[in-house]
């Protein structure tokens, strides 16, 4: 068993109140820390109302065991324990930690073929990793109701190789923000994704996190479905081009997009390296990605 801290980068809802969480450990190693028993939950996070775990916190986990599934090289056991929060990345490293993870492009991330047919896939047992860093330039993000009442939001983008990808969002803060824009009538129809995806042009760089869905018992693919988080590196925003200047309700989540909502008559400006969201891809079959 060792104790590491590990500097959070993924932060991804799954299924109810179920969140899947990778970081990095010192030396650089990708870590996705799993209970023995059970799963981490949206509870876990939070303290004293607030969402204490979170993109660029520094977390301690201790690590009992590795168990590998290739290409889920970053998966370990950890023992079960309350979040102990250590620090955070300032916001002056962020863009090194940034680019010291970040490959060329999502097909040079997983160390194993990608496979066409039907979509974008990798054989199960092959690869060497599942999750990655890319930069990216964000087209578009589309919303739709989806059949069983809830809400998909959905990122168009295209990596340094210029291949484009549409990928579902899953991350707590970013779908938490726009559940409450949508809630409160300040985006509809398609305008409303226009007016995010202006905010995230207005940044000078976008880093996302790029991963592998799990193959599931009739498919021996992983699919690559998801990237697990939208980081801007800002520009100030042109006056009048500000979206997103208003101000929000207290909730955990909600509270970790705050920063991009500041209330200004003539400008807004992002923090430096800013993780905007983590999304990831769902209903992808075979390893379609959009």
């Amino acid at each position: 068993m060792s104790t590491e801290i590990l500097t959070i980068t993924d932060l991804t809802r799954m299924s109810g109140d179920r969140v899947c969480i990778a970081g990095y450990t010192p030396d650089g190693a990708c870590v996705r820390p799993e209970l023995p028993y059970g799963f981490f939950t949206e509870p876990w996070l939070i303290q004293d109302s607030k969402g204490i775990v979170r993109p660029f916190a520094k977390v301690e986990f201790k690590l009992d065991r590795h168990i590998p599934d290739p290409p889920h090289t970053e998966d370990w056991v950890a023992l079960p324990a309350k979040p102990r929060v250590c620090g955070h990345v300032p916001p002056a490293d962020r863009m090194r930690f940034l680019h010291a993870t970040a490959s060329p492009d999502v097909e040079s991330i997983f160390g194993a073929t990608i496979h066409h047919e039907w979509g974008l896939w990798v054989a199960a047992g092959e690869g060497a990793a599942s999750l990655g860093t890319i930069k990216a330039r964000v087209w578009d993000i589309i919303h739709e109701a989806t059949q069983g009442g809830g809400w998909e939001y959905r990122l168009v983008f295209t990596d340094d190789a210029g291949r484009r990808y549409a990928l579902s969002v899953t991350d707590l803060a970013f779908r938490y923000f726009l559940d409450h824009e949508r809630e409160t009538r300040r985006i509809s129809g398609h305008s409303a994704a226009d007016s995010v995806v202006r905010t995230l042009e207005a940044s000078a760089h976008v880093y996302l996190r790029i991963g592998l869905a799990r193959h599931w018992a009739k498919s021996r693919v992983d699919v690559i479905s998801r990237s697990t988080a939208c980081i801007p590196i800002p520009t100030t925003w042109a006056a009048g081009a500000s979206p997103i200047s208003r101000s929000l309700p207290r909730h955990p989540w909600l509270g970790a997009v705050r920063h991009l909502t500041k209330t200004s008559s003539r400008s807004n400006s992002l923090p430096s390296s800013t993780i905007f969201g983590t999304i990831r891809g769902t209903g992808c079959r075979h390893g379609e990605i959009s």
